[in-house]
């Protein structure tokens, strides 16, 4: 037995509050209309709509009504758009095929600009629209000396667009009984009343029942829900983005693809999260930016393309951002048919497939504890597991302290470094701490400058152009790279000149043989005196790349 339609209306309040848009499938097409007429009486600012069914039999020698056809044209338009929260439908029009996302075509006319009426004409005679001398039902257009008046798809009522000199003079709504003019409007979206395509009206209007026979008109169709969902496509490099990118484009070529990535102007990627956000898109293509701070109820769809490339958090935090409205939503994790995961990333993988239920995250935060290692509990000290700072750098530290305890001096020269200038990773350039520690690790580790010349190609990949103060790092880290590998354990450098001390089991013979020009040894010191206002850190890095 079914709920009275007042209970049935009244549990849909709250869907039709949020931000998503909704669909929500009732018994018949009728109590679908009840339905969204007792909710707009109760609540006028929700804005349901139904979606109807056409109004004729199926392959009935008769067409659909330009009424039908422009109701259902722009309920898909205004999903599209975002403009409409609920959607409510009965079986036969949820099971009915509409026209592909591509069919959706509109023709604006704003009051106090220009209008092409020859344009205008052609939009209409290819929309479906039929000249007539009064204006009484919608799909219907009459151009006047100075008028031209017209009774758009999905509106209650026609207007009357003034004109003078092609210019729109104004927009007014009026009653197409007494013809008597009701109230202003801005502007108006005129949206096709048939659901054909422009080529079947190029030659004049296509016969009775045409609409019958649409999978012949469209290459594919569509359905209801296909209109209401979005898609993120994640990458994990800037790099691959525009290969990404085309890709989709040649095999969606209909959906409205936006890209976010870090290489972005900062108004550029705003904009196109938030346009995603608010609906208009049907799939964002973007790094691993979009992991937090994206709310997209209507998003039900991910692909995370090399997912061994991202960590066990970030894999959690990305597939988060579908699933947050009331639809079922999935995450794809594809990785190449070539692929060679290692052990870590199948572990990372294989713990996402097992913890898939809502609540999940506390035992993935643990298995990622538990993947990393941790520190002291009670203190500052991170000694943890050895996978925290991997295993190589642990054998590394082993070889030195087994050095120091033989007596013996250690391989890798401590080089201090006595310049101007600050050298970091600003939490707006990389937010996460975790990412930013990593590559303060990776940077420290670096033993030769190619080393460090190839990392800072993968930090301006992935998080963009690095600001002043990530540079100067970067540049810091090279010195030190250079320095090491020449011997040399302090580099100081002023405005009057860069000064290099030898380590004391460094050749001094060397340096002495083929000195670059105007730079001198003093003892164990590489001298170059030069009054600049020049960075020093740069004169620094110049110098040691001539020594070397």
């Amino acid at each position: 037995m079914e709920p009275p339609i007042g209970l049935e209306a009244l549990r849909l309040l709250d869907l039709g509050l949020s931000k998503a848009t909704h669909l929500h499938i009732t018994s018949d097409d009728a109590r679908a209309e009840e339905i969204v007429r007792f909710l707009r009486e109760i609540a006028p600012t929700l804005r349901p709509d139904v979606f109807p069914c056409w109004d004729c039999l199926p392959y009935d020698g008769a067409s659909p009504t330009p009424d039908a056809m422009g109701r259902r044209m722009a309920l898909l338009d205004a999903v599209r758009e975002g403009d409409v929260r609920l959607v409510i439908v009965g079986p036969s029009g949820l099971l009915q095929r509409v026209p592909p996302v591509k069919a959706m075509r509109r023709f604006a006319v704003r009051a106090g600009e220009a209008l092409d009426l020859c344009a205008l004409r052609t939009f209409a005679a290819r929309a479906g629209y039929a000249e007539d001398d009064r204006i009484d039902e919608p799909g219907e257009i009459a151009f006047r000396a100075e008028v031209v008046e017209v009774f758009a798809a999905g509106a209650e009522r026609p207007v009357r667009i003034g004109l003078e000199k092609d210019r729109v003079t104004g927009i007014r709504r009026y009653d197409p009984v007494s013809l008597r003019s009701m109230e202003d409007v801005p502007e108006i979206d005129l949206l096709p009343v048939t659901e054909l395509p422009e080529s079947d009206f190029a030659k004049g209007p296509p016969p009775r029942g045409a609409e019958h026979r649409l999978p012949r008109a469209w290459p594919s169709l569509a359905t209801l829900p296909d209109h209401l969902g979005q898609s993120f496509v994640i990458v994990p490099r800037i790099a691959e983005i525009d290969a990404t990118e085309a890709r989709l484009r040649d095999l969606l070529p209909e959906a409205q693809l936006r890209v976010a990535h870090g290489d972005l102007a900062p108004e550029e990627l705003d904009r196109a999260m938030v346009d995603f956000a608010a609906g208009r898109g049907d799939i964002l293509l973007a790094t691993s930016i979009v992991e937090t701070g994206l709310d997209v109820p209507r998003a039900n769809t991910m692909i995370v393309m090399q997912p061994q490339l991202f960590g066990l958090a970030q894999l959690h935090q990305l597939r988060g951002r579908v699933g947050r409205g009331p639809r079922q939503a999935y995450c794809y994790l594809m990785h190449g048919p070539g692929d060679d995961l290692d052990e870590a990333a199948l572990r990372r993988l294989g713990t996402l497939q097992a913890f898939d239920r809502l609540g999940a995250g506390a035992a993935v935060a643990a298995e990622d504890l538990d993947q990393r290692g941790a520190g002291e509990l009670f203190g500052e000290r991170q000694s943890g597991h050895v996978r925290l700072i991997g295993l190589p750098l642990y054998q590394h530290l082993l070889a030195q302290a087994v050095r120091a305890a033989r007596g013996e001096p250690p391989t890798a020269q401590h080089v201090s470094l006595a310049m101007e200038g600050d050298g970091a990773l600003p939490a707006d350039y990389i937010p996460e701490a975790g990412l930013r520690l990593g590559l303060y690790r990776r940077l420290a580790r670096a033993a030769d400058p190619r080393e460090v010349a190839l990392l800072a190609d993968e930090i301006e990949d992935r998080f963009g152009p690095p600001p002043a103060a990530a540079a100067g790092l970067l540049v810091a880290a090279e010195i030190r790279a250079l320095a090491r590998s020449l011997g040399i354990e302090r580099v100081s450098a002023g405005q009057s000149g860069v000064a290099l001390d030898l380590a004391p089991d460094a050749c001094v013979e060397r340096f002495a043989e083929d000195l670059p020009e105007g730079v001198t040894l003093e003892g164990r010191r590489l001298l170059r005196q030069e009054e600049t206002d020049e960075d020093a850190a740069r004169r620094a890095l110049d110098l040691l790349r001539d020594l070397g």
